[in-house]
């Protein structure tokens, strides 16, 4: 067996290769432990999206809340728009804009929408001929042509689809 002396110590170069083989190994697993995260990370964000777009987008008491006149600020900020109740003027920003029912309904009505959301991925995990080819379907479906549009800026959807873009997208 060869050796090296090191501090009037003999280690043996076969000692010193297994330490070596077994770091090099620990790196690679680490390099697969990343590349397993990045792709687990990607199917999540697109089961999200998913979700989102489904279960949450078009709730009736989401719609309900969004529905109706927002106040404009000439600021930017709002720090000049007031709200006036029965009990004197509130600041824009101070102003809770969901009540606790609200919320409670809110809660509600996106759980049951979630739901069969969620039995419908399940069944078209199924049917796929593989797990691949149901991500590579809900993100094409999800991430390609039309796109949900509350990643958009409204210029952009303007541009793309012109001044009607809320009927064609069906928004």
């Amino acid at each position: 067996m060869i050796s090296r002396r090191k501090n009037n110590q003999i280690i043996p170069v076969i000692l010193i290769n297994a330490v070596l083989t077994v770091l090099c190994l620990f790196k690679k697993v680490q390099i697969i432990h990343h590349c397993l995260l990045d792709i687990l990370m990607k199917r999540n964000k697109i089961l999200a999206r998913f979700i989102a777009l489904h279960g949450i987008r078009n709730s009736g008491e989401l719609e309900e809340l969004h529905a109706g006149e927002f106040p404009v600020s000439a600021t930017g900020d709002y720090s000049d728009v007031k709200v006036i109740g029965p009990f004197g003027e509130i600041e824009w920003n101070k102003v809770s804009r969901i009540s606790d029912k609200e919320m409670r309904n809110l809660m509600l009505d996106i759980e049951e929408k979630i739901y069969p959301v969620l039995e419908q991925l399940l069944k078209l995990e199924k049917q796929a001929d593989s797990k691949t080819h149901f991500e590579e379907t809900l993100e094409k479906l999800l991430f390609d042509e039309e796109p949900p549009s509350w990643d958009l800026l409204e210029e952009d959807l303007i541009q793309k689809y012109g001044k009607d873009y809320k009927s064609k997208l069906k928004i």
